[in-house]
């Protein structure tokens, strides 16, 4: 499973830079567990969406965004309830100075679009003010430091560890802890809807970056990989189960010490919708770029928003 995983993360990065470099490749299918196509979708400066948890059993409708590039997006969308826009002071800011202007400028476009209510909030803090009693007193990084271990890798090793889980229970007289982290990402699911998102009082959108936007050359050394935790931003859409669109919304130049000229580096945002909200969520960003005369499509040619589109 581990390899299959490796396997699916390398074909989302090519996947990523097919769309990035053909003008005749309009859109691709990837994998995205825990960010292997919205890191890609960052890098390569393109659109990405991650589809709600269990898409696949929608009707023909669900495809609508893939079905009709012609004709342009229906509007679907009709804003009945008080719409949020969810911004988790935990990501930011980002060490990237430009990255933080280009994400605060496409937030106040989208809260203006949407005459939506803004609402800015460190998640540490409201989860120890509103902490699920599943929690005991533990703050969220500590609650979440585990999950992923938990669950991810037993999944990846799932079916080659019977000998491995039978001893397990034999000694310990229970099972991994698998359940525990299945458990506990569940809990802070329903916490994040109902505390951060307020899904039965609001439509909500939550914006984060998706990473860092910074210069990583291939001939520097990789820094040492930190075990990954369920508090990981990227990890938040798996988590909720919900849909995640990856919208690129700037560059800036930086002077390549390998090309010896300026080049372009991408600069994105990650926006999440409600479980279930896909085509709802797509129409709003369309209709956010547009009334903000932000580029809709991107170049294949250096600078993404080159305007030789």
């Amino acid at each position: 499973m581990l390899r299959s995983t490796l396997g699916a993360m390398a074909i989302s990065l090519l996947l990523g830079a097919a769309v990035a470099t053909y003008d005749w490749l309009d859109f691709a299918f990837g994998a995205d567990t825990t960010g292997s196509a919205r890191r890609s979708a960052l890098v390569k400066g393109i659109f990405q969406m991650r589809p709600t948890q269990d898409a696949r059993h929608k009707d023909a409708e669900a495809c609508r965004f893939y079905l009709v590039q012609d004709q342009g997006f229906g509007r679907s969308y009709c804003i009945t309830q008080v719409c949020l826009i969810v911004y988790p002071l935990d990501c930011f800011p980002v060490d990237n100075k430009v990255q933080t202007q280009l994400i605060d400028a496409f937030l106040d476009d989208l809260a203006e679009t949407l005459n939506a209510v803004l609402r800015r909030f460190s998640t540490a803090s409201l989860w120890d003010e509103t902490r699920p009693d599943e929690a005991g007193q533990q703050n969220v990084q500590d609650y979440l430091q585990d999950t992923y271990v938990n669950k991810n890798v037993h999944d990846y090793y799932y079916y080659n560890t019977d000998e491995f889980r039978r001893t397990y229970e034999e000694r310990y007289q229970n099972r991994p802890y698998r359940d525990e982290g299945m458990h506990q990402l569940n809990v802070y699911k329903k916490w994040v809807l109902d505390s951060a998102m307020q899904r039965n009082t609001n439509l909500a959108f939550l914006m984060m970056p998706t990473s860092n936007s910074m210069v990583n050359y291939r001939d520097a050394p990789s820094p040492p990989v930190a075990q990954p935790t369920g508090f990981d931003p990227l990890i938040l859409s798996p988590i909720l189960g919900a849909p995640d669109v990856v919208i690129p919304i700037g560059e800036y130049e930086y002077d390549s010490r390998i090309s010896g000229r300026k080049e372009f580096l991408p600069v994105a945002v990650d926006v999440v919708g409600l479980p279930g909200s896909d085509l709802h969520l797509i129409d709003v960003i369309q209709h956010c770029l547009e009334m903000s005369a932000r580029p809709t499509t991107v170049s294949t040619r250096p600078g993404m928003l080159n305007d030789d589109t």
